[in-house]
């Protein structure tokens, strides 16, 4: 009985059939599921991945569709993606949720198919690889989730790292570290004292003894200094890991760097920000705990600092339960809460504000207090119904008619008065022009006196107007204009039929005036030629904190400072020139702040000329520009912190904004972009194919496609473009635009390794087969049954031990269990083949330790070679 040769294994480079096995040693060897489909759906082979996805051997899913182990649905879609790939010549990928039987988990995998084709080109089948992107789906998903949680997004800092062997006298830096002190990699070499050289001057004396003391002790250290770079002061932070010998001496010293100078300068922002907001803020624990306060929120409760840290935020609450609290804490992550209550103070009052609490995830986690006090605003609304109370009784219970019109003079309001007289409804007489109503021969001058009536600001003037039932009736009109909403004009019309009524005129519109004025959340202002005050609003006392008695008669310089009585003079002269104009300006309060005004003025000859002034307070408005602007801000942050290209594209298919990540991916600079049409940038798609992608991600919200795009240097880069319509009114879309290149290369090269395994396989001209440690074949070439005379498939399943004709089984099991040991053999001996004959083979056996270990057996009939 022959025994296993122990001559060394010869390695013949001329033989095909050794790069065969190794091939299909490395597709079993890689953790990516591959399979391959003839042109009808059914398998063909697959790697050991795809048997452990599926929970089935080759050995029983060759030559069978998918349908025989998946649902019909899924089956059907396996089978649409087939067709695609074989219908547009080029690889397609999708992604789709599977259960793994390997371990009976539900995971996400990312499948590319492409057409196989033979040497002449002829497509024979489908390729499919897959890989599980389970786990980088949840990444991304949490990469989102956290973003959502935080108000504000901090730039990523710059960070380079270093490798000294002091043994070598040698160092090495990433590029981050040239890129952090402005040095170029070509003209540098990495050397400890090129850092130290660009250190603050004071700072250096501090940086060499903390750096040499850890290099002497073997103790890491950490430090922060300032470092001078191309005349910018940067903020660095470094750290270094020293590393000793058994005889104390310094071997290596590895470190980090960092660029900390956002992060150092916003910090100082958000100190100085919160110690000079007008707002009272906060800063507690998950618990509610005080841990922080301003000097605004203890000068409003009456409370020094000690007494309120350490104490729970809600202890000084009059209105919400510390539940509420609690369940804001849980909520914060999708942005924070806004909501109102009562802080008690010292002394047990209360006052109203505006909680703004947001999250802060750094730490154990903190929450952001900002108060607002709403006593004014509260005041101001307030103010604000009870002149919308008083307006409703102006116009219900006047004796004249009463109409509110727009700047074009169509008619906003009507009362019951004016309906009555004139016998029209109110529904026919809203959205109709007051022209309308005017008798036909004074129509012809109605924009002259809407004209006049703007000038003057306030008119009175006899008019004749149309009754519905064609009679004229006299009137007398008192308009006032005033430029809140856009402009109104609020019109009296008294009936002048009585003669009694006329003599009331002049009374009465002068009622209506200060009544008007009462009513105005503007401060209003009348002022003579000279500069002085005649007459001053409630509202406008309100926000100066001056009383009536010290704003008449003072002069317009003495109520804003920055304007003297020259620049006054000047100004009144160009206003009366002008007829009036708008300008900001500010107001002095009486506690010495300075309150910024929009100033709406209006010039009327009579009287010797006045001036009528109309003072918006602008600190809200101002406060929200502010708003929007930081807003703006974080957008841009966290556009620069992506990791991708983002490209911004308008509705006319023109890039209006772009990261610097594209930039540098596409070698453009920003200026070459703005404006670009996205059909310059990629190469696949043309305007039609842009308007239906367009179209497709407005429908959807937001389409991944793969694209090729075109650098500056006119080389093309594939690309993965996830886009996101914004579904607002600027009809714009977000674009994040990843580089596939290494995906590409990668799907080609586990391609290309499929196609030579199998070649070699189809081709040899020995039988081929693959078994079990314990002799069990479960995969064979066709040779192989020819050669032992059965049908294709006959030797699956079955042992090897019962194909040898001179060995016993145990002789044979025991020549496959050394086989791990040795690695590779070669035996001579006898094979028996269906028929019952023997023939003599050579066996080269290999051992595979992939997926729990297996043998790849070449076999060579001796009897036709004459060996």
């Amino acid at each position: 009985m022959d025994q296993p040769g122990d001559r060394p294994t010869q390695q013949l480079d001329d033989d095909p059939f050794t790069d065969g096995r190794l091939a299909r040693a490395a597709l079993d060897a890689i953790p990516v599921a591959m399979w391959l489909k003839d042109l009808e759906g059914r398998y063909l082979a697959c790697n050991r991945r795809f048997e452990q996805l599926l929970g089935v051997e080759a050995a029983d899913l060759v030559g069978r569709p998918s349908s025989d182990f998946v649902d019909a649905e899924t089956a059907e879609v396996f089978r649409r993606q087939d067709r695609l790939a074989l219908s547009i010549g080029k690889p397609v990928t999708h992604e789709q949720w599977v259960v793994d039987r390997l371990d009976d988990r539900r995971k996400l995998w990312e499948t590319t198919k492409s057409t196989v084709r033979d040497i002449d080109g002829t497509a024979i089948g489908v390729l499919g690889i897959s890989f599980d992107v389970t786990d980088r789906d949840e990444m991304y998903r949490q990469l989102v989730d956290e973003t959502q949680r935080f108000e504000a997004a901090e730039r990523l800092a710059n960070t380079g790292s270093w490798d000294e062997d002091v043994v070598a006298g040698t160092s090495r830096w990433t590029r981050g570290v040239f890129d952090i002190f402005g040095l170029d990699p070509a003209t540098t070499l990495p050397d400890r004292q090129v850092i130290i050289d660009l250190v603050h001057p004071d700072d250096r004396e501090a940086v060499v003894r903390v750096t040499e003391e850890g290099r002497r002790h073997g103790q890491p250290y950490a430090q922060r200094y300032r470092a001078i770079v191309d005349g910018r002061l940067k903020h660095v932070e470094s750290r270094g890991y020293p590393r000793l010998g058994v005889d104390g001496r310094l071997l290596r010293v590895t470190g980090t760097i960092q660029d900390v100078t956002d992060r150092t300068v916003a910090a100082q922002q958000l100190t100085d920000l919160i110690d000079g907001t007008k707002d009272a803020f906060a800063l507690c624990d998950m618990d509610a705990v005080i841990l922080e306060v301003n000097n605004v929120y203890c000068e409003i409760n009456g409370f020094t600092p000690d007494e309120l840290v350490g104490h729970r935020i809600v202890e000084f609450d009059a209105i919400q339960e510390s539940t509420d609290y609690e369940r804001l804490a849980r909520v914060v992550e999708s942005g924070g809460e806004i909501f109102e209550t009562e802080q008690l103070r010292k002394d047990g009052t209360t006052w109203p504000v505006e909680v703004s609490l947001s999250y802060s995830a750094g730490g154990d986690g903190r929450l952001l207090v900002f108060m607002r006090d709403l006593t004014e605003r509260r005041a101001a609304e307030a103010v604000i119904q009870a002149g919308a109370a008083r307006h409703e009784a102006l116009m219900e219970l006047t004796m004249d008619g009463f109409a509110v019109l727009d700047t074009a003079g169509t008619i906003l309001e009507i009362n019951d008065v004016y309906c009555e007289l004139s016998g029209y409804s109110r529904e026919e007489l809203v959205g109709r022009p007051i022209v309308d109503l005017r008798a036909p021969e004074l129509s012809d001058g109605s924009a002259t006196i809407v004209d006049e009536v703007r000038a003057a600001v306030a008119k009175r003037f006899d008019s004749v107007h149309v009754r519905k039932n064609g009679s004229h009736w006299p009137i007398q009109v008192s308009t006032v204009y005033s430029p809140i909403e856009g402009g109104r004009f609020f019109s009296y019309m008294r009936d002048l039929t009585d003669e009694s009524q006329r003599r009331a005129v002049v009374q009465r519109a002068a009622d209506d005036w200060a009544t008007l004025l009462r009513g105005s959340t503007d401060g209003f202002l009348r002022v003579d030629r000279e500069g002085r005050v005649v007459e001053a609003s409630e509202p406008f006392c309100r926000l100066s904190g001056l009383q009536p008695d010290e704003v008449v008669g003072r002069s317009m310089a003495d109520l804003n400072p920055y304007v003297d009585t020259h620049e006054l003079v000047a100004g009144m002269d160009a206003f009366a020139g002008a007829g009036g104009g708008v300008v900001p300006g500010v107001v002095r309060h009486a506690d010495g702040t300075d309150i910024p005004v929009e100033v709406s003025v209006m010039f009327t000859e009579r009287d010797g000329g006045q001036f009528f002034t109309f003072i918006r307070d602008e600190r809200e408005r101002l406060r929200l520009n502010a708003e929007v602007e930081q807003s703006a801000r974080r957008f841009r942050a966290l556009l620069d912190a992506s990791s991708d290209g983002v490209i911004i594209i308008g509705h006319d298919n023109r890039l209006t904004d772009v990261n610097a990540r594209y930039l540098q991916l596409s070698g453009f600079a920003r200026d070459d972009v703005l404006g670009m049409s996205i059909a310059d940038l990629d190469a696949r798609f043309d305007e039609h194919q842009l308007g239906a992608f367009r179209a497709r991600t407005a429908e959807l919200g937001t389409v991944i496609a793969e694209s090729v795009h075109r650098r500056k240097d006119g080389s093309l880069w594939p690309v993965e473009v996830t886009a996101t319509a914004t579904g607002d009114e600027t009809e714009e879309f977000f674009c994040f635009v990843r580089d596939i290149t290494d995906r590409l290369q990668a799907t080609a090269a586990v391609e290309q390794a499929a196609h030579r395994y199998q070649t070699l396989v189809d081709n040899t001209r020995d039988g081929f087969a693959r078994a079990t440690l314990d002799g069990i074949i479960f995969e064979a070439n066709e040779r192989l049954t020819e050669m032992f005379g059965m049908e294709p498939g006959a030797l699956i399943g079955r042992s090897v031990t019962e194909l040898n004709a001179t060995r016993a089984p145990e002789a044979t099991r025991a020549i496959l269990a050394s086989l791990p040991e040795r690695g590779h053999m070669e035996i001579e001996t006898e094979a028996r083949r269906a028929d019952g004959s023997t023939f003599p083979i050579r066996i080269e056996l290999m051992h595979s330790a992939v997926d729990g270990g297996h043998l790849f057996a070449f076999l060579r009939d001796l009897s036709r070679t004459g060996q």
